[in-house]
């Protein structure tokens, strides 16, 4: 989809996949309110991999996730460390990017 949608925008890929990233994330707010109400940015990013893609492979079992190492070393710090082979760190990026600003919280890529 992403790639059909350059050829017609002319708009770069990395720019595409990074405004779909922003989109779904609010998509998510609003299907999961339960994953927002009593965390904070950082629980649940670290979700991520223990909870949320555990969901995600129940429903889809042959889905290609990306991988999350985490440095976490102070309270309101936190490293996410991606690896995947689709390679669709921008869209990581948007997602984690709609996580603080729904919580108000500024981060550093």
């Amino acid at each position: 989809m992403v790639g059909a949608l350059h050829e017609v925008s002319g708009l770069p890929v990395a720019q595409l996949v990074r405004a779909f990233g922003e989109d779904s994330h609010y998509q998510f707010a609003e299907n999961y309110p339960a994953s927002f109400h009593n965390a904070s940015a950082k629980q649940l990013l670290l979700s991520v991999d223990e909870v949320i893609h555990v969901e995600v492979r129940k429903l889809y079992p042959d889905a290609v996730l990306p991988a999350f190492n985490y440095e976490d070393t102070h309270d309101s710090r936190l490293v996410m460390l991606y690896k995947s082979p689709r390679k669709l760190c921008h869209y990581a990026e948007s997602q984690i990017g709609g996580i603080a600003k729904h919580f108000g919280v500024n981060i550093a890529q």
